[in-house]
């Protein structure tokens, strides 16, 4: 009895020591220890100017007004008003600088002609053209009609698409080709021509923080109906003719921009 006490316990003590020998090789060895994963901190973007979406466009045009048969009417000046707004199509910007956007927003042009250049030699009756008021003979209504001049204006809404770049602190760099379906108004004297006018417009903006600077260029053609020659032919019975005009410009603008950051719910 007392052998087999002894036998186990000398069994017992040298499983221990071969335990601990195992344990102290694998301390001695050169075990490679596995790095925990780097966790990616989120890319950082400025919100704020992320939030600035809604732009004002004010322009100078320089707009070639044409018939179909190609003759330039000429132009004393033209102005230009949009107001433009940004829907991002993703929440984070590309690579942390870079947005693309559908475009909406209204479109006003507007136009003076100088149609007096083409006139000075003209010998024909007053008011032809609209540049001298038409005067009453004595007979008749024995109103005088005012001279209002010659006027274009279009009026329209955008959509499109645009790309906005971030390079640097508050720089950005947009570039955006909207389609804008327009009224469009020719006012010419005794003619009061009416018209769908559908523009393609592209451009490009450069801006810092709310204050920047563009180029546009704008291409339309529309076949407009004088009003009041539609009218008379009501009465009258005669055919109403519709006249094609085509209308390009190129615009230098000064834009603002706006927009606030959304409060987040806590």
């Amino acid at each position: 009895m007392l052998v087999e006490i002894l036998t186990c316990a000398m069994m017992l003590t040298a499983s221990a020591q071969d335990t601990l020998t195992t344990v102290d090789n694998a301390v001695e060895q050169d075990i490679p220890v596995v790095a925990e994963q780097e966790v990616k901190e989120p890319a950082v973007y400025d919100e704020k100017f992320w939030a600035k979406k809604k732009s004002f466009r004010l322009g100078y045009d320089m707009h070639t007004f044409q018939n179909a048969s190609g003759v330039a009417v000429p132009v004393k000046f033209g102005v230009g008003f949009s107001r433009n707004r940004n829907v991002w199509l993703h929440k984070e910007p590309i690579a942390g600088m870079i947005k693309f956007a559908f475009d909406h927003g209204f479109n006003l042009g507007y136009t003076m002609f100088d149609l007096k250049q083409d006139m000075e030699d003209y010998t024909g009756p007053s008011g032809y053209v609209g540049t001298e008021p038409i005067e009453s003979d004595g007979e008749g209504m024995g109103a005088e009609i005012p001279d209002l001049g010659s006027h274009y204006i279009s009026v329209g809404y955008a959509l499109g698409a645009s790309v906005t770049v971030n390079p640097v602190a508050k720089l950005r760099v947009n570039g955006y080709f909207h389609f804008v379906p327009s009224a469009a108004v020719f006012l010419s004297g005794m003619s009061f021509n009416l018209g769908f006018m559908p523009y393609c417009k592209y451009g490009a903006e450069v801006s810092y923080d709310w204050f920047g600077l563009g180029v546009e260029w704008g291409s339309g053609m529309s076949n407009m109906t004088d009003m009041i020659t539609q009218m008379m032919g009501e009465e009258t019975g005669m055919e109403t003719i519709k006249s094609k005009y085509y209308s390009n410009y190129t615009r230098l603008y000064v834009a603002f921009r706006f927009g606030k950051n959304k409060k987040k719910k806590k």
